[in-house]
């Protein structure tokens, strides 16, 4: 990051300026720097409702405890290990600490960070560092963040360690200047998150006007591995993660703005500009800008404030040793800065002011270098004398894929080179003999010497993959020789297809072997025939998803996918774990599998697993296994118009868990579920985690439930998310029909039920909307509404054939009923969250007791708590069963 180089020609160490770190707290015992740098700044506490608590740093709390935000604050804001290494990037900063609320086993408490948003605005602050986050595309995010930023606040925030095809909100906000993470070597940090983000699928109407179609995060990477730092109790230890490169970008930007006080958009485009990217280094790779491993690249504070700085421009020309123009000469100061020569060896190049070394370099030649105050002198021309040294660099790198029948080229600007040799490695359906390799236009044997005339400058690579091949893939391996020195690299794989990619499935041994063969992105078309997914023993699946692509039926055709358990436990026929994966138009034949279709491996948070974006399950037909498709915390799934049996359950999203002493729930992400036909199986559609609609889908011969809804309530409150509606879907010959025993936010509406021998909706949590315009034809029970659950209004319901129980009172004198307001004054915060019009029940954990009814009721009124009425709408058999459960818990 070149942090002592520019305290060094800088001078700079952070001062004045305001950084404001929103985390678990922090301990300064025995860290007298960083003590320090939170006495000159502020410290707050706030609760899970967003209310400031008088508290005091320091003070030490079960879970979690301060180490984290220490760590974090630390990283920008300390001094000095005991041994006298230097951890803190900015020691000079003022510190604003802001506690935030965390509370297992759902975690975060948004509005407790919203409320630190605001408190940081308030505060005047000039930079936000958070290490958090949620891991999907939150909306309740957008609103504070974008205040903040409106506001003048420069924010940064971790990308999160699920690894590629993932990243955590807010750090997938654009605007945010969001980090990645990196060791020592500057390789990636094998759980950095990254990926590209396709607004309106991913983000849908969260997603503000002005934001781009597309977009890839992280913007920057920074170190974040073995991570030296403030412990509690004036210890110090080494921590692993993005949460730690987030703060050193956070220091660098602080470095930037003491040196040059630059607003934070300036800011921030100076690091993003200047950062580096390690393939630019690669001899054998090229720069391929803003990807989803390292963002834009390395942040450097010597060149972002370098760039902020510069002020003066030199110019001239670079020429060799006879005078000849260099074309894509190198000039470059050691403030950070550089520019190339353009066809005429001309460059103009704009540095800070001050005397500093300046030098010139080309492949070939040595680089000549001098000391230069660009403030006495605006124009300096550099003479290279020609090097006798091999030296090898690549100018255009192979497609990453290409169809058989063609040529991938790679292009080598060279010097010194007498001899190159390429050696392959491949593996698909072509024998690596029938690959034609080109070497400097002369044709050549893989791994023989090919020579070549010292005085060329440039040279080619080419590798053809005759049309007969079917499909593969290759890289290439480069040695360079010239003088008794040799150069070696090797380039990226090479796919070899066409695109779409048209096979019968029975012609590989499995499905496996094409989809690993393919490039990212390609659609993989099956013809008419029978495909196998061999699962293994430690195999989670028979068929692994593991990059973007599509696996879809060729036109008219009707592939089956047989799947065959070899000793797997629990498996999958399909899994999928990568985004933007889309799979259609297959019969699958599940038989001996635990789930026909996952999507996102079903595991229990902490553990750092990808989740995946951008699915689409649709048009299958799903027979045999225990679970037609399961979705595990996969945000923007879409399961739509499938055609599924299975032996319990038709789809499942989510899970309910055991943490600790309480539960939780995985698939913690928007799936939205419709026009599914679901038959035969014991529950039809069963959700624990968020979806975004249950609509249109039709169910019939259900064992028990047609429509389960258990998302836990902290996942609309205390993550900002709606949850539903469940619309318009038909269920016939079921023990239940509808079933909500957790929290839904939207309408239970236009649903159709008919033949349910039990009880058609059945209310034991809460919906915060309207059950509405529903049509039930032949139950026991129209509806049951427990007496702890919450219902917001219930108006334009239709019952036929109800059977009354005997035990039951009915009342005929109401066509409507609604909840009576609740004062949830407690929830609101001025942190700017938007917040649902009907009142949200209080909840402090995912465990909730279920509560007596306060209202000193005499059954008159319209609740459902204990000793409310028992309501017969419209003088049908409609029944609000009552259920006294003083007593019980209920786990949310």
């Amino acid at each position: 990051m070149d942090v002592p180089q520019a305290w060094d020609v800088y001078d700079t160490r952070g001062e004045g300026v305001d950084v404001a770190v929103i985390d678990s707290g922090i301990d300064t015992s025995e860290h007298e720097e960083l003590a320090a740098s939170l006495e000159r700044g502020a410290w707050a506490e706030f609760d899970e409702q967003g209310n400031r608590v008088d508290s005091k740093p320091n003070a030490q709390t079960e879970f979690p405890s301060a180490g984290h935000g220490t760590s974090v604050s630390g990283i920008i804001a300390g001094g000095t290990t005991d041994d006298g290494d230097r951890y803190g990037i900015a020691p000079a900063v003022n510190l604003y600490m802001v506690k935030h609320a965390i509370q297992p086993p759902e975690g975060l408490r948004l509005l407790s960070i919203f409320a630190g948003i605001e408190w940081a605005i308030e505060q005047d602050v000039d930079i936000l560092s958070m290490s958090l986050g949620l891991s999907q595309y939150n909306q309740a995010f957008v609103e504070p963040v974008r205040n903040a930023i409106e506001s003048g606040l420069l924010v940064v925030n971790s990308m999160g360690n699920s690894g590629r095809y993932t990243s955590v909100s807010p750090g997938n906000i654009p605007g945010v200047l969001s980090a990645g993470a990196i060791d020592d070597d500057r390789e990636l940090y094998e759980n950095s998150s990254g990926e590209r983000i396709d607004t309106e699928r991913y983000w849908g109407d969260a997603a503000a006007d002005r934001w781009p179609q597309e977009y890839t995060v992280p913007d920057v990477t920074a170190p974040g591995v073995d991570m030296i730092g403030p412990a509690l109790d004036g210890q110090f230890d080494r921590n692993t993660g993005t949460s730690f490169a987030a703060p050193c970008v956070a220091g660098v930007a602080a470095l930037a703005m003491a040196a040059t006080d630059a607003d934070s958009d300036t800011i921030r485009n100076a690091i993003t500009e200047t950062a580096r990217h390690p393939a630019a280094e690669d001899e054998f790779d090229i720069d391929p800008g803003h990807d989803d491993r390292y963002g834009r690249g390395i942040v450097s504070a010597l060149a972002a404030i370098s760039r902020l700085e510069a002020s003066e421009t030199l110019s001239g020309t670079v020429t060799d040793g006879s005078g000849t123009p260099l074309e894509g000469a190198t000039v470059a100061s050691d403030a950070g800065l550089k520019t190339e020569t353009d066809a005429r060896g001309r460059y103009e190049l704009t540095v800070p002011p001050g005397i500093q070394p300046i030098g010139a370099t080309d492949l070939g030649f040595d680089m000549a270098a001098m000391r230069i105050d660009p403030a006495e002198t605006d124009t300096r021309e550099f003479q290279l004398d020609r090097t006798d040294e091999t030296e090898v660099e690549m100018t255009d790198r192979m497609s990453r894929r290409i169809d058989t029948g063609a040529e991938a080229t790679a292009t080598f600007d060279v010097a010194n080179v007498e001899t190159a040799a390429v050696e392959i490695e491949s593996e698909g359906l072509f024998d690596p003999e029938e690959l034609e390799l080109s070497v400097a236009g002369t044709a050549a044997a893989f791994g023989e010497p090919v020579s070549i005339d010292p005085d060329q400058t440039r040279m080619t690579v080419g590798v053809s993959v005759p049309e007969s091949a079917l499909i593969g893939q290759f890289r290439l391996f480069y040695e360079f020789t010239g003088g008794g020195e040799s150069v070696t690299g090797e380039g990226h794989p090479v796919h070899a297809h066409p695109d779409p990619f048209v096979i019968a499935p029975d012609d590989p041994p499995t499905l496996q072997a094409p989809v690993d063969l393919v490039a990212p992105r390609t659609t993989i078309e099956l013809m008419d025939g029978r495909g196998n997914a061999v699962a293994e023993a430690d195999d989670s699946a028979g068929l692994v998803i593991d990059k973007p692509l599509t696996l879809t039926a060729a036109d008219g055709a009707t592939p089956n996918i047989q799947f065959s358990n070899e000793g797997a436990e629990d498996p999958a026929v399909a899994l999928v774990t990568a985004n933007d994966v889309t799979i259609s138009g297959l019969v699958v034949d599940g038989t001996d599998a635990e789930t026909g279709i996952q999507v996102a491996r079903d595991t229990v948070p902490p553990r750092p697993m990808p989740h995946p974006s951008g699915v689409t399950v649709r048009e299958l037909a799903i027979s045999g296994a225990d679970t037609a498709v399961r979705a595990g915390k996969a945000p923007a799934l879409r399961i739509i118009r499938n055609e599924l049996t299975a032996k319990t359950t038709g789809i499942s999203v989510g899970r309910r868990v055991d943490f600790r002493d309480s539960v939780t729930v995985t698939g913690r992400a928007k799936t939205t579920v419709r026009e599914n036909a679901i038959t035969d199986v014991e529950t039809g559609i069963d959700v624990a985690g968020q979806v975004a609609a249950i609509e249109g889908n039709s169910l019939s011969n259900i064992g028990t439930t047609g429509i389960n809804l258990g998302t836990p309530r902290f996942l609309s409150r205390h993550w900002g998310r709606d949850i539903g509606p469940i619309r318009a879907n038909t269920i016939t010959d079921s023990t239940r029909g509808i079933v909500v025993s957790g929290a839904l936010t939207l309408p239970v509406e236009e649903n159709t039920l008919s033949d349910i021998t039990e009880t058609a909706l059945v209310i034991d949590g809460a919906v915060l909307a309207p059950i509405r315009s529903n049509s039930i034809d032949g139950a026991q029970t129209g509806l049951t509404v427990a007496d702890d659950a919450e219902v917001a209004t219930l108006t334009g319901n239709e019952f036929e054939n109800i059977e009354e129980p005997g035990d039951e009172e009915t009342l005929d004198d109401a066509d409507e009923t609604e909840t009576p307001e609740q004062d949830d004054t407690d929830d609101e915060t001025n942190s700017g969250e938007d917040t649902e019009p009907t009142a949200v029940p209080e909840e402090d954990t995912g465990t909730e007791t279920a509560r007596a009814d306060e209202s000193n009721s005499d059954a008159s009124g319209p609740g459902f708590g204990i000793g409310s009425a028992l309501i017969s709408l419209g003088g049908v058999g409609y029944l609000l069963r009552r259920r006294f459960s003083d007593h019980e818990t209920e786990s949310e």
